[in-house]
């Protein structure tokens, strides 16, 4: 989820200390939109409930300076905006 500084900033170091690129990206939805889509699960290897993000959103997760990108949009759009951002090859 890295919804906390410490685990963002060692995910990038760790990319860092093994010579990859690393593209951060900030998936955001609405809450309801996020509820939704958990409740609609099935047979997911996530253990995330509704109660497991409720206590995400309430976390303060700090400065996000990974890229921000609206989860809420089609799949196809989402996919492309990730990819024009980090794309293959950055």
């Amino acid at each position: 989820v890295f919804d906390r500084p410490g685990a963002r900033a060692a995910i990038a170091a760790t990319a860092g200390d093994l010579g990859v690129g690393f593209c951060g990206v900030w998936l955001e939805a609405p809450a309801s939109t996020l509820a939704r889509r958990v409740e609609e699960r099935s047979n997911d290897p996530s253990d995330a409930t509704v109660s497991v993000l409720s206590g995400q959103l309430a976390r303060d997760p700090g400065a996000i300076v990974w890229h921000r990108i609206d989860a809420g949009q089609p799949l196809d759009a989402l996919r492309d905006a990730v990819l024009s951002l980090c794309g293959a090859g950055r």
